[in-house]
Formats: C-alpha cells, sequence, structure tokens
C-alpha cells in the first residue's frame, strides 16, 4: 500500500512494527526511540551521516546499512533483527535511551534547566542594558 502521508509516530507506536527503515532524521530518531523501535541507517543528506555515528557508535540502537539502499542488504538486516539475538540487543539499547531522554525532558531535568538558565540570562541581559 502507498500512502500520500501518514502519521509515522501512530505506526511505529503497534506493537507489530519490529524495525524502521529510515534516512536517519533526527526526528524519525527519537520518535524511533520514544516507541522503542529498533533502526535500519540509511542516511541520505548532510546531518543524517552525523545522526548515524551518534545512533551507531555511541547508542548501539541501529542496524548501520550501507548506501544505496538494496533489497538484498535489507532483507539480511530484516532476518538479523527477527531471527537472532540482535533484536533483543537493539531494544535493551533503545530502552536505556528512551530512560535518558525521559530524565532530560523531566521537569527537573537538564533540558529544563538549561532553558531557564538561558532564559534568566537573556532576562538579565536586557534588564541591565535599559538601566
Amino acid at each position: 500500500m502507498v500512502m500520500p502521508w501518514c502519521c509515522q509516530i501512530e505506526v511505529l507506536k503497534r506493537a507489530k512494527i519490529r524495525g524502521f527503515l529510515t534516512h536517519c532524521g533526527w526526528n524519525s530518531i527519537l520518535e524511533s526511540i520514544w516507541c522503542e523501535v529498533p533502526i535500519f541507517c540509511f542516511p541520505l543528506l548532510t546531518d543524517q551521516f552525523t545522526n548515524r555515528r551518534l545512533v551507531v557508535d555511541d547508542w548501539k540502537v541501529v542496524i548501520n546499512g550501507v548506501n544505496p539502499v538494496n533489497r538484498d542488504e535489507v532483507l539480511v538486516n530484516i532476518n538479523r533483527l527477527m531471527t537472532g539475538t540482535l533484536g533483543g540487543e537493539l531494544r535493551n539499547n533503545i530502552k536505556r535511551e528512551r530512560k535518558t531522554l525521559e530524565n532530560e525532558i523531566s521537569t527537573d531535568g537538564p533540558s529544563v534547566r538549561n532553558l531557564d538558565t538561558f532564559i534568566d540570562d537573556v532576562t538579565e541581559t536586557v534588564c541591565n542594558n535599559h538601566d
């Protein structure tokens, strides 16, 4: 079935989704981690290669693909994900990274603290320049 558009996160949330072939855009990575779906990584442009390095080397939540994407490689990676221990390893790593994301965005997490600090700094700068 070909659809012109769908809500990616709604698809990823489905229990039967066992892997996600993506170009490694940042939203796709975050949504996959949030939904705990292992990623087949096939970057195409610019920041996607940097994103791939992070999720392959540091977070270890993806199956690293080789460009250009081809049918045989996708088949091999689907089999690796479904039949071996790799799927479980990737899902465990994804759960770990999801906990990190949850901590980052919690009300007392570093993202909130950093944003508050930034707002305080801007406010102080603006107020000091108007005195």
